[in-house]
C-alpha cells in the first residue's frame, strides 16, 4: 500500500510518502529522505494480526520541526493509511502552525507548485494601509464633504463595538467545559484513540487523542462501548472507545 501526502508546516511545503519495495518492505520518507524502514514480517504482522484485533495499528511515530507525526493503518476489511500531525488528519487539514509562529498574510506571497517555492510580492502592509485608510479619507475630504466628510469617513473606518455580548456567549457555549452531568477522564491506551464523528469503528477518524490526554465525557452509546467526549476549552467533539479511558476523580 502506497500513499503520498502534501502539507504545509509554518508556511513551508513538505511531503510524507509511504512506499513498498520489491521485497514488500515498508519505507517511509519525509521530504524524500528515508526516516523509517519496516521489515516484511513486521509489516505483515501489523496488517494481518494487529489490525484485525484492534481495527487500527500505528506504523510509526516521529517528530519533525516540532510537529508530532503518526502514520497508522485503519480498517479491518478495507485497509487505509492515515497520517496525523499533532492529532489532525492530513487528508482533511493541510496547513499546520506552531503556537509561537506568526502566520504570513495570504497577500504576502503566491505559491508556484512548479517551482515548489514561495514568491513574495511587494509589501502588502503598506499597500493595504494606503488602500483601506488613506484613499477613503482623501475621498471623504475632497469629494465634497470637507471636514464633515472627513469626520464621517473616520467614523466609518472605526470598527463598531457590538451592542450586546451574544456573539461571545455563543462562543462560550460552544466550548467544552465541566458542568452538571459530565465527568473528566483520560486516555489509557498507549497508542492513543481515534476521535470519530459516529460511534462506529468503520467511521473515519477525524483527530487522534494521545495517551493520558484529558477529555470530558458527556454521553454513552446505547451498547455501552462508545463515549461522546469533548476537549476542554475547545469545540472539538466526537466518539471514542470507552474501554480505553479512565475516569479522573
Amino acid at each position: 500500500m502506497e500513499k503520498l501526502w502534501h502539507f504545509r508546516l509554518n508556511d513551508e511545503n513538505h511531503t510524507v510518502r509511504v512506499d513498498e519495495d520489491w521485497r514488500l518492505v515498508r519505507l517511509i520518507y519525509f521530504d524524500n529522505e528515508l526516516i523509517y524502514k519496516e521489515s516484511f514480517w513486521e509489516s505483515r504482522k501489523k496488517t494481518f494480526v494487529d489490525l484485525q484485533l484492534e481495527g487500527e495499528v500505528i506504523i510509526c511515530r516521529f517528530k519533525e520541526n516540532d510537529f508530532n507525526f503518526c502514520i497508522q493503518e485503519e480498517g479491518r476489511f478495507s485497509q487505509r493509511l492515515k497520517l496525523y500531525i499533532n492529532g489532525l488528519d492530513v487528508d482533511k487539514v493541510t496547513e499546520f502552525y506552531n503556537n509561537n509562529y506568526q502566520k504570513l498574510d495570504v497577500t504576502q506571497y503566491t505559491y508556484d507548485p512548479q517551482e515548489n517555492d514561495t514568491k513574495y510580492t511587494s509589501s502588502p502592509n503598506t499597500h493595504t494601509w494606503f488602500k483601506d485608510i488613506i484613499v477613503p479619507l482623501a475621498v471623504a475630504l475632497l469629494g465634497g464633504g470637507g471636514i464633515v466628510g472627513l469626520v464621517r469617513g473616520c467614523q466609518e473606518l472605526t470598527p463598531s463595538k457590538p451592542t450586546d455580548n451574544s456573539q461571545q456567549l455563543a462562543l462560550n457555549n460552544s466550548a467544552c467545559s465541566l458542568r452538571s452531568g459530565v465527568y473528566k477522564a483520560s486516555v489509557t491506551r498507549n497508542q492513543g484513540l481515534g476521535l470519530r464523528e459516529n460511534p462506529e469503528e468503520k467511521d473515519t477518524i477525524k483527530q487522534r487523542l494521545s495517551f493520558n490526554q484529558e477529555i470530558i465525557v458527556s454521553e454513552k452509546s446505547k451498547d455501552g462501548k462508545w463515549l461522546y467526549v469533548c476537549l476542554e476549552g475547545t469545540d472539538t467533539k466526537g466518539w471514542i472507545l470507552g474501554k480505553y479511558t479512565k475516569q479522573i476523580k
